[in-house]
């Protein structure tokens, strides 16, 4: 614990600390890790080593292929919620909220890039995924038995909601047009999953009505172009 420590091990402490920070600020994530570990390695159980290997461990979430590591960022964080109570806990959950932003805002961007540049079936599907996985992921934390936490968890995911539905449809991406080409048909399945998740997207405010009704417009739009149902 860092009551035990020497104030010469405090000061390390305190080092490893900042370089961690610095390090995962500027996407350095491996220096970030071997940080965190020499923080560890001083004072078991840090809550900053704790946020920051979340934090770490979310960031390697690829669309199609590791996006469970989102799970696991939150798994690992857990504890700190738990533990931490009044400004620390705040001041945590902050850090996190914005984290957590960042950790879902990857994958999703990097699947709707990719569509932006290729259009075929195999993006569309992959963007697919990445949205239908993080409804899964809301769903399962809703499952849980531990309340204030799931619902905590839950709150993490709708805030993001917004930013993630805007970065599909995008007030200027174009409506993809091809009737029975297999990417615009692929394309549909990620419409409707879009949709499905901003139905979830909280009513607090204007912007937020205007996202809901944007996604719900290119849905439609998409289906009159395309003669879908």
């Amino acid at each position: 614990m860092q009551g035990t420590l020497s104030a010469a091990e405090r000061e390390l402490l305190g080092i490893y600390t900042r370089q961690a920070y610095e390090a995962y600020l500027s996407e350095n994530l491996k220096e970030c890790e071997v940080r965190i570990a020499q923080i560890e390695a001083l004072n078991q159980g840090d809550i900053h080593a704790r946020f920051l290997r979340g934090a770490v461990v979310g960031r390697q979430a690829r669309p199609g292929k590791e996006l469970h590591k989102i799970l696991e960022a939150v798994r690992i964080w857990k504890p700190l919620y738990e533990q931490l109570r009044d400004e620390g806990l705040e001041a945590m959950k902050d850090a996190i909220d914005e984290a957590f932003s960042t950790v879902l805002y990857i994958p999703t961007e990097q699947a709707s890039r990719q569509w932006d540049v290729y259009c075929d079936t195999r993006t569309a599907k992959e963007l697919t995924a990445v949205v239908s996985t993080l409804l899964d992921y809301d769903d399962s934390f809703l499952r849980e038995a531990d309340v204030p936490y799931s619902q905590w968890v839950h709150a993490l995911f709708t805030k993001n909601y917004v930013f993630l539905v805007d970065e599909i449809i995008g007030i200027n991406k174009p409506v993809p047009v091809g009737a029975g080409m297999p990417g615009v048909v692929a394309y549909s399945e990620t419409l409707r999953e879009t949709a499905r998740m901003a139905e979830r997207i909280p009513e607090t405010g204007e912007s937020e009505r205007a996202v809901k009704a944007r996604t719900l417009q290119k849905l439609t739009d998409f289906r009159r172009l395309n003669q879908t149902g």
